[in-house]
């Protein structure tokens, strides 16, 4: 029980804070990891 409470208080921190982060800032850092992640996993899946 008590997991699932700090778990519940986290997330709910966590989603807080995302909101004000997406409200004062862009998406564009996040998009631009993806692309960068996604190339990479690419490449290492050609790789393997």
């Amino acid at each position: 029980m008590f997991g699932f409470l700090v778990s519940f208080l986290l997330c709910t921190l966590v989603i807080r804070w995302f909101l004000r982060y997406i409200q004062k800032h862009s998406f564009s850092v996040f998009g631009v990891y993806r692309i960068l992640l996604g190339v990479g996993v690419l490449v290492l899946t050609k790789l393997i």
